[in-house]
């Protein structure tokens, strides 16, 4: 497959190798080049409130680097952003099941 020609691509990351380890079961975000790799995460970090810089904890009133990168922050994001969609897919699904289910029992005896 050919590398992007824009920003990214979200292809299958089956029989791709990390480690020495040949991935069965991934998902690949692809980027166009080095630049569009930190344009995106630059603009998650922008989006999502990361800051360069946090109160230091022993100095009050003082700053200190932040001692999470801006690609673990994106990670995170990631990683945050799937939990939720998948959470409430399955709070769905229980929500309607519970509901077919609490219809029939009240249903029950009805004509």
């Amino acid at each position: 497959m050919p590398a992007p020609t824009r920003l990214f691509s979200v292809i299958s990351g089956n029989g791709a190798v990390l480690n020495a380890e040949t991935a069965t079961r991934a998902t690949l975000i692809w980027y166009r080049d080095n630049a569009a790799k930190q344009s995106v995460i630059d603009d998650f970090c922008a989006a999502y409130g990361y800051q360069a810089t946090v109160s230091d904890p022993a100095r009050p009133g003082q700053t200190i680097p932040n001692p999470q990168s801006q690609q673990e922050f994106f990670n995170d994001q990631l990683r945050k952003y799937i939990r939720e969609v998948i959470r409430a897919q399955r709070v769905q699904t229980a929500a309607n099941s519970a509901g077919a289910s609490a219809g029939a029992a009240a249903d029950g005896d009805l004509p």
